[in-house]
């Protein structure tokens, strides 16, 4: 039989009655689907709440340990939103029923003995609901995404940093030592009026791909707005935060950036840093992040092109 279907797609076959069992998972693979059989209703719930669990399931409405409506209700009580469609397959067939078992949260029924094209039917019907399902979520972790993310740099943005980010350090005790990092790019406003907006968003873009390559994958960037962004540097004493931000520095100023009529400038970039023990509450992350802010226009107003410690101001 050859079928066209989402390989992605496992199904898993719980049913206590061993020629049932077989009959059903060889037509599962049959249609072309990998599977799993299991015999009792304890063991199809330690499938569906195992890893890498089968997202469709045929379970029979009678069996041991667990029957499939304990099943049911206990799937949907604790997956929540994870997709996972559940067809019973039972000689339970009154109205009543296949009311209750919906009502339950099965999402389809199929009466016993199974005719073949029926449960075809049945299963592409939730195979569809299923990739449905799958692509609701992916567009709404990328709308999530979208709105925690700066466009231009692929950086967090603000929402970000006071939403997302603060929670972290709410959900730590103390945690470890933190270096916030504040760099500006020197003169960029010249850039713009020089070379354009397209100019100005190409030397961001490049800035952005720089400053990825000197953090380390644990250091968390913000872009502030315009030409302004916040390095949190996890894990970073004073010494260490000292030498991530003249890394960044350092790249800005050692390189060259390529704008989109091929012209080739150097630009700079001015640091200031505020390196803490920890971080108690939210409000001491607001008055850090001011601090390294501070330092950072000290660099502006004593030469520009340098990197400033807050005890140093």
């Amino acid at each position: 039989m050859a079928v066209t279907h989402d390989e992605s797609i496992r199904i898993l076959v719980a049913d206590d009655d061993l020629t049932s069992r077989t009959i059903m998972n060889g037509f599962v693979r049959q249609l072309g689907y990998e599977s799993e059989s299991v015999a009792t209703g304890t063991d199809a719930w330690n499938v569906l709440a195992g890893p890498n669990p089968p997202c469709l399931a045929l379970l029979d409405w009678e069996m041991p340990g667990m029957d499939g409506m304990e099943v049911v209700r206990r799937a949907r009580a604790e997956f929540g939103s994870r997709p996972l469609y559940i067809i019973m397959v039972t000689s339970k067939n009154t109205q009543s029923e296949i009311v209750q078992g919906l009502g339950d949260g099965a999402d389809d029924y199929v009466g016993k003995p199974f005719d073949p094209a029926e449960l075809d039917v049945r299963i592409r019907s939730g195979v569809r609901i299923l990739t449905l399902q799958r692509q609701l979520l992916d567009a709404n972790r990328m709308l999530e995404k979208l709105a925690k993310t700066d466009m231009l740099t692929g950086f967090y943005n603000r929402m970000a940093l006071n939403r997302d980010l603060k929670k972290r350090f709410e959900e730590v005790d103390y945690g470890p030592p933190v270096s916030f990092i504040m760099v500006d790019l020197d003169h960029f406003k010249k850039v713009n009026d020089t070379y354009g907006h397209d100019g100005g968003d190409a030397v961001l873009r490049q800035f952005a791909e720089r400053v990825r390559l000197e953090l380390r994958n644990c250091d968390v960037v913000c872009r502030m707005g315009g030409e302004e962004f916040l390095v949190i540097a996890m894990d970073a004493e004073r010494d260490i935060g000292m030498m991530l931000a003249e890394r960044v520095r350092r790249a800005i100023e050692n390189d060259h950036f390529v704008l989109p009529d091929e012209t080739h400038i150097s630009v700079t970039c001015s640091v200031g840093i505020r390196s803490v023990a920890s971080v108690r509450n939210t409000d001491d992350l607001d008055s850090f992040i001011k601090d390294a802010d501070v330092t950072l226009y000290r660099s502006k107003e004593t030469g520009r092109n340098k990197t400033t410690a807050f005890e140093d101001c």
